[in-house]
């Protein structure tokens, strides 16, 4: 994968407040991991992606992909077989942080902020989910 990293001077990166939806167990495995390191949701986030990067596209896509030439990339298998209770989640970053999330996101063909996130943090994190 390809460097991410945006050139924006210090004084033109203002921090931006926003949301994603993540499964109730990755929620609050974030709020007790933030609380007993003394971490913003935020720079979880950053650590989570930055530790999860190279093996991004596996995680979001454990059946593969198709498509990617002719077509929009798309993960072979990738539509949730049951839904699953979310909680929003409140995260501040730089504006230069969501840059590269939307990148990144496109990268690897995630369908959301949401679902990006969650790969990294539940792989980062060691959440399994209930089956």
């Amino acid at each position: 994968m390809t460097q991410l990293v945006p050139e924006v001077p210090a004084d033109d990166d203002p921090v931006v407040a926003s949301n994603v939806h993540l499964p109730i167990q990755t929620s609050e495995r974030i709020a007790k991991e933030c609380e007993s390191r003394s971490m913003t949701t935020g720079e979880l986030f950053i650590e989570a992606l930055e530790a999860t990067y190279d093996r991004l596209n596996d995680l979001i896509h454990p059946g593969g992909t198709v498509g990617g030439t002719l077509f929009k990339a798309r993960g072979i298998g990738s539509t949730p077989k049951q839904k699953t209770s979310t909680k929003q989640v409140a995260y501040s970053l730089l504006s230069s942080d969501f840059e590269v999330i939307d990148r990144l996101k496109v990268e690897v063909s995630a369908r959301s902020r949401s679902q990006l996130l969650t790969a990294a943090l539940d792989a980062h994190l060691q959440i399994k989910e209930d089956d």
